[in-house]
């Protein structure tokens, strides 16, 4: 799923796609830039995203994903891949930290809005399934084991 989000916000053209030319013009970063600031943004949600999953903080994903643009930039989780993103611009891709501050924040909305429409469920609500789903390639039975975790504690609640 993860491999799709690059072609999802790209259109699948690489080099010609908007938000590359976007990357180059509004913030001046050549071609190669731009090019491996994409996959270094997609890396830093993905291990935020994957972090808080296995922390258990399913919760915090849904209310992040199923938030409006508003909501999405007010969320800590959001922060946290702000931050997240922000230093792999950085440390990876060697941009000044000025730049790679702006870049994620002006891009997180667009791809947050790429990961809220695939951890939608068939009824179009983000949901604890859908998130799984789109996390649950690498989690391996996250799932299973905080619903059996959930299950066990549930006497003392």
């Amino acid at each position: 799923m993860f491999d799709n989000l690059l072609s999802g916000l790209t259109g699948g053209n690489g080099g010609d796609s908007n938000l590359l030319g976007s990357l180059q013009q509004k913030f001046g970063l050549s071609q190669e830039q731009a090019t491996q600031a994409l996959p270094v943004a997609q890396e830093s949600v993905t291990e935020t995203l994957k972090a808080q999953a296995l922390s258990g903080n399913i919760g915090g994903i849904s209310s992040l994903l199923g938030g409006n643009a508003q909501e999405q930039t007010s969320n800590p989780i959001a922060s946290a891949i702000s931050g997240n993103m922000l230093q792999n611009l950085v440390s990876k891709v060697g941009l000044p930290e000025s730049i790679a501050s702006k870049i994620s924040v002006d891009f997180l909305p667009q791809i947050l809005g790429f990961f809220q429409s695939k951890a939608k469920d068939e009824n179009g609500n983000v949901s604890e399934s859908g998130i799984m789903s789109m996390l649950g390639g690498n989690l391996g039975n996250i799932g299973g084991a905080l619903g059996g975790l959930k299950d066990k504690l549930g006497g003392f609640f």
